[in-house]
């Protein structure tokens, strides 16, 4: 995920050089230099808060407990990274209805200690459409404002473990954010191992860009943190 920069420690024209003591110059090390990003991409996490993210996932986590874990290593992952300031996240969570939990936020200014529990004021049925709406929004006005010199992208990753409510209205919500070719759309099914995913599978794959590649079930928090980095890393 990272990438090592040529910056150029030296002396450069208009400094003032010390000297070793004989008279001659010798070379200086100087701060790195900021690097201007060379693409800029959000990732928002549309994150299912209905009333069933309760279950456990395993003996020790509730569903729910391995999304918030998940999304909160993903931003200390790229917090940390030499990458930051290329990229920009944010978070909504849903139920019948959705709520922005993080609006978009560099990641250099993400506080990754912060819960991002997708219960947290939810606990009711599912409408994936109604998070994708919220998504979009953000989106939109994160494209709207970038510098128009930078290639800029929005991957919207949807993490459910149920059957969509209104699955009909969902998928149009879906198609409407794929004709814009700068939004990439990615969907995670999550479950405990042995769950059938019968009618939930099907639909986030027709959310999906790319139903192979941009979609996937997922079983703990491990496996879902790394679905979130594989899906932001190849939507740019």
């Amino acid at each position: 995920m990272e990438t090592n920069y040529n910056t150029d420690d030296t002396l450069t024209a208009g400094d003032t050089p010390t000297t070793n003591g004989s008279g001659d110059a010798r070379e200086v090390a100087l701060p790195a230099m900021n690097i201007t990003a060379s693409f800029q991409q959000l990732g928002i996490f549309v994150i299912d808060g209905s009333g069933s993210m309760t279950e456990k996932i395993s003996a020790m986590m509730t569903k729910a407990q391995a999304a918030n874990k998940a999304t909160r290593e993903l931003l200390t992952r790229f917090k940390a990274s030499r990458k930051q300031d290329f990229f920009s996240f944010a978070v909504v969570t849903f139920d019948g209805k959705a709520s922005t939990r993080l609006g978009a936020t560099p990641a250099s200014q993400v506080d990754d200690n912060a819960s991002y529990d997708p219960l947290q004021g939810h606990g009711g049925g599912t409408f994936i459409g109604g998070g994708l709406e919220e998504a979009g929004k953000i989106a939109q006005q994160f494209l709207a404002s970038a510098r128009p010199d930078i290639p800029t992208s929005v991957v919207i990753i949807v993490l459910s473990d149920g059957a969509c409510g209104n699955p009909v209205q969902t998928k149009a919500i879906a198609e409407q954010l794929k004709r814009n070719e700068k939004i990439t759309l990615c969907a995670a099914y999550l479950c405990a191992k042995g769950q059938s995913g019968s009618g939930v599978l099907e639909t986030l794959e027709e959310i999906a860009s790319d139903p192979v590649v941009g979609c996937k079930t997922v079983y703990d928090a491990e496996t879902l943190r790394a679905f979130f980095v594989s899906s932001v890393s190849a939507g740019r």
